[in-house]
């Protein structure tokens, strides 16, 4: 059986590893001033610290939606129809994300999760 794996970004994959192994990244959300940019999509962990250094704000977080996911989970089966998605969760003691993927897992079969307990945020 093929197993695919899906992370959302905190994970702080290398982008190398993300495409040796096929990893589906579901981004996070980052709050910067009035905009709000997808983690590791529309902004880097060093435009953040640039930020922080230049304004003195830290930005803020938002986590992943039940509709985020499910997009996530069906771009996989869609690529990979016979696999099964093995979802490791951020810590789901501190954000919503991993209750947004077990929303958006139900009636998918195919989906697994497993609350990894950690946090990483780019160390």
């Amino acid at each position: 059986m093929k197993i695919k794996i899906s992370a959302d970004s905190t994970c702080d994959l290398s982008p190398e590893l993300i495409e040796r192994y096929h990893i589906g990244i579901t981004p996070l959300y980052i709050i910067r001033g009035e905009e709000t940019l997808r983690d590791g999509i529309d902004v880097r962990p060093e435009e953040l610290y640039e930020y922080y250094k230049t304004t003195g704000k830290l930005p803020q977080t938002s986590g992943c939606t039940p509709v985020d996911f499910s997009a996530a989970f069906d771009r996989i089966h869609e690529k990979y129809p016979t696999a099964k998605i093995l979802y490791l969760a951020y810590s789901a003691a501190t954000t919503v994300s991993y209750r947004s993927a077990h929303l958006a897992a139900e009636g998918r079969d195919y989906v697994t999760m497993m609350d990894t307990k950690s946090v990483s945020c780019a160390l």
